[in-house]
């Protein structure tokens, strides 16, 4: 079974060496536990772009990390799962 973390974050790829710096302690931890962690920009189309990551990499534990749109919703994830047909969050092992 893959060990895989693969973020995908919501915008142009020029923003992926900040994300790499502030995910360094997750990529360093992950990289102790043998786990491989990709951080991949999704340009303007997150939700396409993470529908077709489940489909490509189902063993991985695929993360998408959004914008806020707006104020602070409980059930955004749960929603926008539902939205989509996406299984719902699971916590990685």
């Amino acid at each position: 079974m893959p060990r895989e973390i693969r973020l995908y974050f919501e915008g142009d790829k020029s923003l992926k060496p900040g994300f790499d710096a502030f995910l360094q302690e997750i990529r360093a931890r992950a990289g102790a536990a043998r786990w491989k962690v990709s951080i991949i920009a999704t340009g303007g189309n997150p939700e396409r772009d993470f529908s077709i990551a489940l489909r490509k990499h189902p063993e991985a534990s695929n993360v998408l990390l959004r914008d806020s749109e707006g104020r602070y919703e409980p059930r955004l994830s749960g929603c926008l799962c539902e939205k989509h047909g996406w299984p719902p969050y699971q916590a990685i092992p």
